[in-house]
């Protein structure tokens, strides 16, 4: 009988008895506003935008355990590429909060 008394009212079951507009108004939170779209920091940091629109890269592989690798190699981790693949494209331009 004591448990009964002493039973934890959840905002979420009080809600559910009231309409939704009160609930934004009495229980502020993310249905009551929109979310800021924030731009990844690691696709900030490997992806740049050119002129064009189109995203530069630049190849993996040239950091470390280059002593084995051929100059040749090396030489062509060195240049950057670009990203030709347009749904990849879309969703690295959408990290990075552009569309």
């Amino acid at each position: 009988m004591l448990t009964s008394l002493f039973t934890r009212i959840s905002p979420l079951s009080i809600a559910s008895r009231v309409s939704n507009s009160v609930f934004i108004s009495v229980f502020p939170g993310p249905r009551s506003f929109a979310t800021k779209g924030k731009t990844k920091k690691a696709v900030l940091k490997r992806f740049k935008v050119m002129s064009g629109g189109r995203l530069k890269a630049w190849k993996e592989g040239a950091r470390h355990n280059t002593g084995y690798k051929s100059r040749k190699r090396k030489n062509g981790l060195a240049k950057s590429t670009g990203i030709t693949e347009g749904k990849i494209e879309k969703n690295i331009k959408k990290m990075l909060g552009l569309k």
